[in-house]
């Protein structure tokens, strides 16, 4: 599973552009008024590391399946955008509670999802 990370941060940037272009631009744009070089590439870097933290600590994991995108998988997305949120909410006080839960529920939601593709795709990686 060497070509693993790169796959993972398609899929992560994958979910997180359909997320936020379709469904929840208009949260993000305070944060984000135009975009630029950087904000693309601290966006692939923190995808980057989720990737890496998602095949160390799941997919790398003894037992890994199909109940992982149901057990371990969530719980870390949870964790980290449970950070994230925290993080915004102390930064900008305009990022209230529902935004904070918003993105929260994604992230859980979103790990699950691209273990699931890992799971069901193992065989092709």
């Amino acid at each position: 599973m060497s070509s693993t990370l790169p796959i993972l941060v398609f899929f992560f940037s994958l979910i997180n552009i359909a997320y936020m272009t379709s469904v929840q631009h208009g949260l993000y744009i305070e944060f984000i008024s135009e975009p630029s070089m950087v904000t693309l590439f601290l966006a692939y870097f923190a995808w980057t590391l989720m990737s890496y933290i998602l095949k160390k600590f799941v997919i790398d994991a003894k037992g890994f399946g199909f109940k992982s995108a149901f057990t371990n998988a969530p719980i870390i997305g949870l964790l980290i955008y449970t950070c994230i949120s925290i993080s915004i909410m102390t930064v900008n006080p305009e990022w209230g509670f529902m935004h904070a839960f918003t993105d929260i529920i994604f992230g859980t939601t979103m790990f699950a999802m691209v273990t699931l593709i890992a799971v069901i795709f193992r065989e092709y990686f």
